[in-house]
């Protein structure tokens, strides 16, 4: 067989996925890996190939399946912390097990626990990991003992159809519970240096680096320099991300395969002129080889350096496959070389298949090694003047040539990972290849080979270390200048709705066809004896799937755009999702036709998280939403407003509605400028408003009674909570009622209000808040189904007991969004239909109105 490690990568694969999605029990799996693993024992002895071959398959698949179990399903076992696990804070004692990780605005510690003391004083011996994260300045290192006082609780997802499994990605890393404390002095170090040995020496001269750059490098360039040579990325600013986002140009920032390339070649470099000096060895060996040979130990060290993180060590197994395949004298054979390396990955640690960074790195390198060739047979190669090597002319045309062999490298690599990064992060760069070409050169091929003589001579010199720092920092700046104007400017990158799978299977389909048949367009010269054949007979040469491929995919992407169109159109529904976005608000209307409504955007009191960019548009774009026609702002607190400033800048909206009641926080300044700088409609709204109707929905507006803005006095918390936007829309026969965080004052107000209340559905106001939900203001409304939309383990400890208790004695069905995630209210007039998002709960539950 021509590449022997296609099919078991395939099978491996095969069965990791299979884990995610089939639960079946171990003893089940081991019987069967046991009776496959004699079935291919037997195939060898009789040299059945064949079926030895498909018996392999059969029991890689099944390791995979057996090692994702212990993952996701394996029980956290007894005196596990979790079992620990309580409402009041708690003491807990541990070492940190991995290097802390520094963001601008906080800091993560992942702690092993073998200690814990609740609230009364009781000690108890548990084990298992926990984050904790902080805000201070104080330094903390591996091996650390700490005790630390916090409010540990369940890892959770915000549970939103195409949102981020955060909750799996800690699992993966053992980790079932995380804290969070004020400030650092609430961290006490009661010992140091508990953790391994040798990779406390590491950790150690990795904060030596760390310090060194901090002292002599100015920021930002000093914060790339740390990204490039030590992976911590966390410290990055926001804004500085975001451009590099922009421009497609994050993997050189990352230690991935690139990075490690570059080592990789430059220690080979080195090696060679080494070796050069010293005749017996180039008598007696391969230069190649040996060079080969000997630049591997300083891929491995500095992986160690670098942090050894899953993506460093997946880049250094990817880069050490291809040396070893170049030792082995199987270079030629590139793409098993490449299965090689996914194989080991995978059966090391079977989750990096779900690993983005994996992903993109394997489709990189693939691209590149299916495209590249084709793409370079159109491209005359410079031919060699006897005589003259090194003639303007010649080094002219080897340099052009390399030029767009760059170019095509870059292309093949956009071109692989583009469906992906639409797929994961809803963004395409259109500069992304310029940007590549113009900073690569500076950043990665020079800048990271310096930064890396740093780290060589800081051992034995600082003066020399720092003179290759300015160096690196001089290279970074510039590449910090080419990168800004990239994205600065107005095309340079967009956001667009989540691609479905079917659609990136068919994306990959028409590139692969494509590719095939422009390789077999550059290498058949001889069609019909004719030297020079036309372009029409070439073409109709191809082979005929080539042919079929391309036409279906084709076909398909026509199709899709016409589904698209009338799925967005033709709704005959109006449905309203109350998106889960923790301890705070936001709702999808979505009308009869096509036109929506984003009822705030939920958003965290003192908090860098951006609810709007990482929550609410990735839900938006999940359902393939390219614009929102009105956005509310109930009131003007965090929980409401602030993921709406991300929602007004990078999708498409034609107009704002506020309650017209003004803020001084930023937040709300912003959400301002952005609505002013934009053009957008405002409009303020008060029960004064006539209603509207929009898709055959009618709206009324029944709060705030008058103009909030006219008070001389900043409202108050429970003021502005009064004023809240409360509107209620009717089709049909079925109402839908949603208050904001209205409390008692005003309930009672709408309650004896003369104009009717009455709604089938009810969106709880103020989060299931005590004062909230009064017997007065639910007796004139008479629900049949209540929404709370409401935070996991909130610290107001919400919804309150006194609410949950009065709408069950109303009888109501009542859903949450910490319990079931999204839920989607949706009625064709006559009756109510709700859809939570939470599989254990995803039955639909139908009422009539009445």
């Amino acid at each position: 067989m021509a590449r022997p490690l296609i099919a078991p990568l395939l099978s491996l694969m095969a069965g990791i996925l299979c884990s995610s999605v089939l639960v079946l029990g171990d003893h089940f799996l081991l019987s069967a890996l046991l009776a496959v693993l004699i079935l291919l024992l037997w195939c060898r002895l009789k040299a059945l190939t064949n079926a030895a071959l498909f018996f392999l398959c059969c029991a890689l698949l099944l390791c995979g399946w057996l090692q994702m179990n212990t993952y996701l399903y394996q029980p956290p076992g007894k005196g596990h912390i979790i079992e620990q696990l309580r409402v009041d804070p708690v003491t807990v004692e541990g070492v940190i097990v991995e290097s802390p990780l520094l963001f601008p605005e906080k800091t993560d510690l992942m702690i092993s626990a073998h200690g814990l003391t609740d609230s009364k004083g009781d000690y108890f011996p548990v084990h298992g990991k926990i984050m904790i994260s902080f805000r201070g300045t104080q330094a903390f290192d591996y091996g650390d003992v700490v005790r630390v006082r916090t409010r540990l609780r369940k890892v959770r997802n915000f549970r939103n159809p195409g949102g981020f499994n955060y909750e799996r990605y800690l699992r993966y890393q053992g980790v079932l519970l995380r804290g969070s404390v004020a400030d650092d002095s609430r961290i006490v170090v009661l010992r140091k240096g508990y953790g391994n040995p040798i990779r406390q020496k590491l950790e150690g001269f990795r904060s030596t680096i760390r310090t060194f750059v901090d002292t002599n490098a100015p920021s930002p360039e000093k914060e790339i320099i740390q990204a490039c040579i030590l992976g911590d990325q966390q410290q990055i600013p926001r804004e500085l991300r975001d451009a590099f986002s922009k421009t497609g140009i994050s993997h050189i920032i990352a230690i991935s395969g690139f990075n490690m390339s570059m080592i990789a070649f430059f220690s080979i470099y080195l090696v060679r002129g080494i070796i050069r000096r010293f005749p017996y060895l180039l008598l007696r060996f391969d230069l190649y080889k040996l060079s080969v040979l000997f630049a591997m130990p300083p891929v491995i060290l500095y992986t160690f350096i670098a942090g050894a993180g899953m993506s460093v060590l997946r880049a250094t197994l990817m880069i050490l496959a291809f040396m070893a395949a170049l030792l082995i004298s199987k270079s030629r054979d590139l793409y098993n070389t490449l299965a090689m390396a996914a194989l080991i990955i995978l059966l090391v640690y079977p989750p990096a298949l779900f690993d983005v960074s994996f992903q993109l790195s394997f489709a990189a390198v693939l691209a590149i090694l299916l495209i590249t060739p084709v793409l370079t047979a159109f491209i005359p190669k410079p031919e060699p003047v006897p005589g003259t090597p090194y003639s303007l002319p010649v080094l002219c045309s080897k340099g052009l040539y390399a030029f767009a062999l760059f170019i095509i490298v870059s292309l093949s690599a956009m071109l692989g990972t583009m469906p992906l990064i639409a797929f994961y992060f809803n963004r395409l760069s259109v500069v992304s290849l310029f940007a590549n070409i113009t900073i690569v050169p500076i950043l990665g091929i020079l800048a990271i080979p310096v930064s890396m003589a740093t780290i060589f001579f800081l051992p034995f010199s600082s003066l020399v270390s720092t003179f290759f720092l300015d160096i690196a920092g001089t290279l970074v700046m510039i590449s910090l200048t080419l990168n800004d104007f990239f994205a600065s400017l107005p095309w340079a990158a967009f956001y667009l709705t989540t691609p479905s799978l079917l659609e990136l299977l068919f994306f990959y389909a028409f590139l692969y066809g494509l590719i095939e048949g422009l390789a077999h367009l550059s290498g058949n010269n001889t069609v019909n004896s004719d030297d020079h054949p036309s372009f029409l007979i070439r073409l109709r040469s191809c082979p005929t799937w080539i042919h079929y491929t391309m036409a279906a995919s084709v076909f398909f992407f026509c199709l899709d755009a016409v589904y698209l169109h009338q799925k967005n159109s033709d709704r005959g529904e109006f449905s309203a999702t109350a998106i889960d976005v923790g301890q705070g608000s936001s709702i999808l209307v979505r009308f009869p036709g096509d036109q929506t409504m984003l009822i705030d955007g939920g958003g965290f009191t003192n908090s860098t998280f951006d609810v709007g960019k990482y929550i609410v548009a990735p839900y938006l774009w999940h359902e393939r939403l390219k614009r929102i026609d009105i956005v509310v702002l109930t009131h003007p607190h965090p929980d409401h407003l602030n993921g709406l400033p991300f929602i007004l800048e990078n999708i498409p909206v034609r107009e704002v509605w506020i309650n017209g009641e003004m803020s001084d926080s930023e937040e709300y300044l912003r959400f301002r400028a952005i609505i002013k700088s934009k053009g957008l409609i405002q409009r303020s709204m008060t029960a004064g408003n006539s209603p509207i109707v929009i898709g055959g929905v009618r709206i009324e507006y029944l709060n705030p009674f008058g103009p909030v803005s006219s008070k001389e006095e900043e409202a108050t918390f429970t003021e502005t909570n009064d004023g809240s936007l409360v509107m209620r829309m009717t089709y049909g026969e079925v109402s839908f009622l949603f208050p904001g965080d209205i409390s008692l004052m005003t309930e009672e107000r709408l309650a004896y209000d003369s104009r009717g209340l009455r709604s089938q559905l009810l969106f709880v106001p103020h989060h299931g808040g005590r004062t909230s939900s009064s017997e007065a203001f639910l007796q004139k409304i008479r629900p049949q189904m209540a929404i709370i939309s409401v935070g996991a383990d909130n610290l107001f400890r919400l919804p309150h007991p006194d609410v949950l208790k009065r709408l069950k004695e109303r009888g109501l069905i009542t859903y949450r969004t910490d319990l079931h995630g999204a839920i989607t209210a949706s009625t064709d007039g006559l009756g109510v239909s709700i859809y939570p998002f939470q599989p254990s709960t995803t039955v639909p539950v139908s009422r009539s109105a009445d």
